[in-house]
């Protein structure tokens, strides 16, 4: 459920965008009253909640959850998030080019099979406990006078199945145009999820959405948080004594703490990206390990990239069981949530 990061070595770039790339897809919604941010719309299903804490990560139609728990969607999904008792998902192209495509129809994945809903949706995420799920729906929203469909942003409260925001508040009005012009010049997207805060970009301006009231105010873009730590945002861990330094003039990622002191995680390859803070004392850190040349940049057969926990002080990192992939042959990791951080920069 992304940019590639700046100021990194091609390398890491492909091999971010090829991680974590479809977890940033654009957005666009439409209407703008008070009415529109009253909760409404339809009833979310309930049930007893999955753990979505700690290290969440996928492949290909499974889900794993940091406590054991293992969630199959049947098939591949393209794009995930873990909230209330269920994997909400999209499903990945069809392999077989004569099935008909999903184009971004919502899945509900539980312990007991899966279902379809009847949502649409280009970006899918939640807050870290998994209370609220967060949505960008591409189907369901008003039509201009010219029949082009508003996005609508979505927020389940999924301890209630009730929706506390339907709207498309700030990505209706392009200036004059068609929404499908005004679309094509730059589509918005939901730039960030926080525990409190939805963040959406759109039109040249950026709105916070409250995930309880369905509040919103409009914020500058140094107040998007960027979930992929851009020096603007350096991500802390939750105490704020550890924060993760992302390199510049291409060194790899490494891990200050709040006195200046760096620490470079212990993995044995020479490329990785450090994710996301899993609590206090861990990250989840992606490495990269190529058999072609250094300065070569394809990917080629032999390259295989893993997940990793790391931990500070020590910089110690233990790679998760399973958490490979033969990036020629295999489908890609997915460590949730690329677009979401729990902390409010």
């Amino acid at each position: 459920m992304v940019s590639a990061l700046s100021g990194r070595p091609l390398p890491l770039r492909r091999l971010l965008a090829g991680l974590l790339g479809l977890l940033l897809v654009v957005a666009v919604t439409a209407c703008d009253s008070e009415a529109d941010r009253e909760p409404g719309g339809q009833h979310w299903p309930t049930g007893e909640s999955l753990d979505a804490s700690g290290l969440v990560w996928g492949k290909g139609h499974t889900i794993h959850l940091a406590d054991g728990t293992e969630i199959d969607t049947v098939d591949d999904f393209s794009e995930y998030a873990v909230a209330g008792d269920a994997v909400w998902f999209t499903k990945a192209a069809a392999s077989d080019p004569t099935q008909p495509a999903e184009n971004g129809r919502l899945y509900r994945a539980t312990r007991d099979g899966v279902e379809a809903t009847d949502s649409y949706v280009t970006q899918i995420s939640a807050t870290t406990d998994g209370r609220h799920l967060v949505l960008l729906d591409d189907v369901n929203g008003p039509k201009d006078d010219h029949g082009t469909a508003a996005f609508l942003l979505v927020v389940v409260d999924t301890e209630t199945g009730e929706e506390t925001i339907r709207t498309a508040e700030g990505m209706d009005d392009p200036g004059g145009v068609g929404l499908a012009e005004a679309y094509e010049e730059g589509s918005p997207w939901l730039a960030a999820v926080t525990d409190t805060t939805a963040y959406v970009s759109a039109l040249g301006e950026h709105r916070a959405f409250d995930l309880a009231t369905g509040e919103v105010e409009e914020v500058s873009s140094d107040d998007v948080p960027d979930p992929q730590g851009e020096p603007t945002h350096p991500r802390w861990n939750g105490s704020h004594t550890w924060r993760i330094d992302i390199g510049q003039d291409g060194s790899q990622p490494g891990l200050v703490d709040e006195a200046g002191h760096r620490i470079d995680p212990e993995l044995s390859t020479s490329e990785w990206a450090l994710v996301r803070w899993l609590d206090d004392d861990t990250v989840l850190a992606i490495s990269m390990a190529r058999v072609g040349s250094d300065g070569d940049d394809g990917i080629q057969a032999g390259d295989v990239d893993s997940l990793a926990t790391c931990e500070v002080p020590s910089g110690a990192c233990t790679q998760v069981p399973g958490a490979t992939r033969d990036l020629v042959s295999e489908p890609p990791l997915f460590p949730q949530q690329a677009i979401r951080t729990g902390v409010e920069s």
